[in-house]
């Protein structure tokens, strides 16, 4: 009999253990199940934050891609000249925006009145420039030298420049920077007022690098006889002298060798015994000859 009570009480022992165990096993299945469930939705949130991000930074890159694309020849320009590294070499937004700039010369500066830049398109293309790049001259011009401006679809090169020379060797030039539009519409497109500066900026087209050539006799008088001939660097001191009606005066003046501009033009400084700027000449392409004082101003 106590065998039996025995043998009753270890099947009941071993009963209740079997079902904590089974409800300890199912408990835990439920628990992983759900901390499953829950790292898989907290994996596909992760996922679609992720993808919101990633299409949200795209959306960004193509609006401002489509914007850059909307904007005219002339809001290009006016965000570039927003930007502080291209200020010595152009008339800024600053300064257009308030009629007034410093034109700084070799033999020093003034300030002068500006209401409308101009931008006068090259008679031909620069050398090894992408091929959706326009270039311009902008006038007036802040120093001694020709402001370069290339425009493109997405990038603005401007340079101070005093000869003519190709694409990569403006670029790389101490005096000129390569801007992109989508960096300088983020920087100033909100703050600058870009669109009504824009509306300072004319363009116009330039003369032909062939005007001469199609001159007629009639209109051309007897004081330009002198200009049947291209101009070139052996015969521009002809065409200044033929201007002044002597010789130039070597002996109290010194004249820098003439260099050629982008636009076709030559021109040359006069300098005293002692190296101060005297004056200039430019004779453009067709030959006609223009002399300008110390201070960039033109000698009637």
């Amino acid at each position: 009999m106590k065998r039996h009570f025995l043998a009753i009480g270890a099947i009941t022992i071993t009963t209740l253990l079997a079902g904590c165990d089974f409800g300890d096993l199912v408990g835990q299945h439920q628990s992983g199940k759900k901390s499953e469930n829950s790292n898989t939705q907290t994996e596909q949130a992760s996922n679609n934050k992720n993808s919101n991000s990633n299409n949200g930074h795209s959306s960004n890159n193509n609006e401002s891609r489509g914007r850059v694309e909307d904007l005219t020849q002339s809001q290009k320009v006016a965000l570039a000249i927003n930007d502080p590294s291209v200020s010595q070499y152009v008339v800024n937004a600053s300064e257009l925006r308030n009629h007034s700039f410093y034109a700084n010369y070799n033999g020093g500066g003034q300030r002068k009145s500006i209401h409308t830049y101009k931008l006068e398109a090259l008679p031909k293309k620069v050398e090894g420039a992408p091929n959706d790049m326009t270039f311009y001259t902008a006038k007036p011009s802040k120093g001694s030298f020709v402001t370069l401006i290339g425009i493109g679809n997405e990038k603005v090169l401007i340079a101070g420049t005093q000869s003519s020379g190709t694409y990569q060797q403006y670029a790389h030039s101490e005096a000129a920077r390569e801007l992109d539009l989508h960096e300088l519409l983020d920087k100033y497109g909100k703050s600058s007022n870009y669109k009504n500066l824009a509306n300072q900026i004319t363009f116009t087209q330039g003369q032909s690098s062939n005007a001469s050539e199609y001159t007629s006799d009639e209109g051309t008088s007897n004081n330009d006889a002198s200009n049947d001939d291209k101009v070139t660097r052996d015969n521009v001191i002809d065409k200044v002298e033929a201007y002044e009606g002597h010789q130039l005066d070597t002996d109290t003046y010194t004249f820098k060798e003439p260099e050629q501009n982008v636009d076709g033009d030559w021109g040359f400084s006069i300098l005293d015994k002692e190296g101060n700027l005297e004056g200039s000449y430019i004779v453009t392409s067709d030959g006609e000859v223009t002399k300008y004082d110390e201070n960039g101003e033109e000698i009637e």
